[in-house]
């Protein structure tokens, strides 16, 4: 379907326009690299870093709850269409919704935006924890962008095979960056003593979505 903004072709090899972003990824990395230099522990003990990368870990999530949401959706929404379950009015607001959705996994979102530039301190687990973000954003704005893009041309071209096998392996991508993200924030425990975080609100998509 046509969208507000170009995302690209998944079948045509062409990257979406959040993929081919060497000027928003020079930006991320050096406004992380200055947080993190202007972020230097003054004898700091591990329960007050414990406390920070909890904020930081809650930040995320928050940051991060409307494309969890939207992915969630979306893959919702490819089930129910490959399964004949919407009415005809229904059916009428899916381009929409996905649409939406798609925003919602984007740098034009300002939750998204924000999240690249969340402050991580200068320590093991603050290290550990610059790498939950940028594997998040992998999950965010590379994987869901294209697993949702899929899913919206899908709506229209069922049995376009190059995207059946291409939403197959967003839908992995998805699960192995999220598994990931959660190895890196049990590393993240791990430097403060094993001191409990909160989980991460990324959700357990199927890898293997309907049709595919």
């Amino acid at each position: 379907m046509s969208s507000t903004f170009d995302v690209g072709d998944p079948a045509s090899g062409r990257r979406p326009w959040v993929k081919r972003w060497p000027l928003w990824a020079t930006v991320i990395v050096a406004v992380i690299a200055a947080s993190v230099v202007s972020d230097l522990p003054q004898h700091s003990t591990v329960h007050d870093q414990a406390v920070a990368a909890s904020a930081i870990v809650t930040e995320i999530n928050t940051d991060m709850h409307a494309c969890a949401y939207a992915t969630t959706q979306a893959f919702s929404i490819y089930r129910g269409v490959v399964k004949g379950t919407f009415s005809p009015s229904d059916r009428a607001l899916v381009p929409g919704y996905l649409s939406d959705d798609l925003k919602a996994c984007s740098f034009a979102d300002q939750s998204i935006f924000s999240l690249s530039t969340i402050t991580v301190p200068t320590s093991p687990a603050g290290q550990h924890l610059g790498s939950v973000i940028k594997t998040v954003l992998e999950w965010s704005t590379s994987d869901s962008v294209w697993a949702i893009q899929d899913i919206e041309t899908l709506v229209k071209r069922p049995h376009d095979r190059a995207l059946l096998g291409d939403l197959s392996l967003r839908a992995h991508r998805l699960a192995s960056d999220r598994a990931a993200a959660e190895q890196q924030l049990r590393r993240a425990a791990a430097a403060l003593g094993h001191a409990p975080l909160p989980a991460l609100d990324l959700p357990n998509l199927p890898t293997r979505p309907p049709g595919t």
